[in-house]
C-alpha cells in the first residue's frame, strides 16, 4: 500500500497536495484527517468528495505528522488501500445512547466481514466506554478498537468528527477494516509511575469525583501534591497542576489512566477527563521526568517484535499528557516514528481508545494509543 502524510495550514493547500500525489505518486482511495477547529474544517469533506477519496477524521488539540507536532494545522494521511478492505459508518447523536451506538457499529462490522477491526473517533461528551462495550457485545472479546475523542484546541466548547459525506457535532465515525485483508496491530502505553497505596472512590457521578476514602476529593488530592491552582487556565478553568498526577484506575489485571482536568473548591471535587464510578479503586501516579518518554519509546520498540513492519502509523496522544510533559512530547513522537520509519499522523485528544498488553480494549487518558495498518 502506498501512502503519504503531510501537514497543511490552509484548506486552499489541500487540493494542490492531492493533485501532486495523484500526478506523481499514486491514486489515493482513503484519507485520515485531524485538524484544528480554526482551520475551516467544514470545507474539508467537499474537497475529498471532489477527488473521490473516502475520508474519516476529527478535530484536534494539536496535530502530529511524521516526526513533528504542530498547532492550528491539519494533518493528513493519504492511502491507496483497496476499497473492499474497509467500510465507513457514521452514527449521529452519539451522546444520547452510546451503548446502542456501539452495538450498531458491531452489527455493521459483522455484516461487512468475519473479523472486523475499528478505527473510531467521536465527539466530546460521547461515552467511549459504552461504545466499546456495545461493539464487544456484538463482535466479541479482544475486538481491535482504536481511536479517540475529538479535541478543539483545549477550548472545551465544540468538537467535530467528519467523513467525506459531511461534518458532525455529535457523531461517532467508524472506519471498519477487514482483518482478512489488512494486518492491524495496536498498543496503548503511558509510562506513568504508580505511587502510594490503593485508594477507593467513595462518591462519584459520571466524571466527577466527590470523595476519596470518604474525604473530599480535592482535600485528599492536595494532601498528596499540594495546591493545584498555580497553573490554572483563566479561559478554561483547566489545571495543569491536577493533570500532572493522573489516577491509575484498576481494571482487572490492567490499569487505565484518568486525568483530573479541573477542581471545584466549593464542592471539594475533581472533574476527570473520563468516566469514574463509586467503588472504583486507584493509585495516584507521577511522571518520572524524561524517563517517561524513554520508557514509552522503549515499550513501542519492544512491540516491534510483534509487528515488524507496517504501511502507516496513526498515533492518538492525550492533550493532558501534552500539558503535563510539555515540549518533550515531540521527542516521544519522533522516537515512535523512527521505530518503523513509515508515514505517521495523529492528534492530541481528550481521551484515547486502545489495546492493553492482553488485548483488552479500554478508554484511557494521559496515554499514547498507536495503530499500525498494513495491507496483506
Amino acid at each position: 500500500m502506498n501512502s503519504k502524510a503531510f501537514l497543511i495550514n490552509d484548506i486552499a493547500q489541500l487540493e494542490t497536495e492531492i493533485r501532486n500525489v495523484q500526478s506523481q505518486l499514486f491514486q489515493p482511495t482513503l484519507a485520515i484527517v485531524f485538524g484544528s477547529v480554526d482551520c475551516k474544517l467544514e470545507q474539508i469533506p467537499a474537497v475529498f468528495s471532489k477527488f473521490n477519496i473516502d475520508m474519516i477524521g476529527c478535530s484536534s488539540s494539536g496535530e502530529i505528522c511524521n516526526e513533528g507536532i504542530d498547532e492550528k494545522s491539519i494533518s493528513i494521511l493519504l492511502m491507496d488501500i483497496e476499497r473492499d478492505c474497509y467500510t465507513i459508518q457514521v452514527i449521529d447523536n452519539a451522546s444520547e445512547n452510546p451503548l446502542e451506538i456501539g452495538k450498531s457499529a458491531g452489527k455493521r462490522g459483522n455484516q461487512f466481514c468475519k473479523d472486523p477491526a475499528y478505527l473510531s473517533f467521536f465527539g466530546m461528551g460521547v461515552g467511549a466506554e459504552a461504545i466499546i462495550e456495545g461493539i464487544v457485545q456484538q463482535v466479541g472479546e479482544k475486538t481491535k478498537i482504536i481511536g479517540g475523542m475529538a479535541g478543539d484546541d483545549f477550548k472545551m466548547i465544540q468538537t467535530y468528527t467528519f467523513t467525506s459525506d459531511g461534518i458532525y457535532k455529535d457523531a461517532a465515525v467508524f472506519l471498519i477494516l477487514d482483518e482478512s485483508k489488512v494486518e492491524i496491530h495496536s498498543k496503548a502505553l503511558c509510562g506513568w509511575e504508580a505511587i502510594g497505596a490503593i485508594n477507593t472512590i467513595t462518591k462519584a457521578e459520571n466524571n466527577i469525583i466527590y470523595t476519596i476514602n470518604d474525604k473530599p476529593a480535592l482535600d485528599f488530592f492536595e494532601n498528596y501534591f499540594g495546591s493545584v491552582h498555580e497553573n490554572e487556565s483563566i479561559e478554561t478553568g483547566l489545571s495543569v497542576g491536577v493533570a500532572q498526577y493522573p489516577l491509575q484506575m484498576i481494571r482487572d489485571k490492567n490499569t487505565v489512566l484518568r486525568a483530573a482536568l479541573s477542581v471545584n473548591e466549593e464542592e471539594g471535587s475533581l472533574m476527570m477527563a473520563g468516566p469514574v464510578s463509586t467503588g472504583d479503586q486507584f493509585r495516584f501516579s507521577v511522571a518520572p521526568g524524561f524517563e517517561i518518554i524513554e520508557e514509552t519509546i522503549q515499550g513501542f520498540q519492544d512491540f516491534k517484535e510483534e509487528c515488524t513492519d507496517t504501511d502507516v502509523m496513526i498515533l492518538v496522544s492525550c492533550k493532558a499528557r501534552h500539558m503535563s510533559l510539555g515540549p518533550v512530547v515531540e521527542e516521544e513522537v519522533k522516537g515512535i516514528q523512527n521505530i518503523w520509519n513509515r508515514p505517521l499522523i495523529g492528534f492530541f485528544s481528550y481521551g484515547e481508545v486502545g489495546l492493553a498488553e492482553d488485548g483488552e480494549c479500554y478508554y484511557y487518558n494521559e496515554t499514547c494509543s498507536l495503530f499500525l495498518l498494513k495491507e496483506k
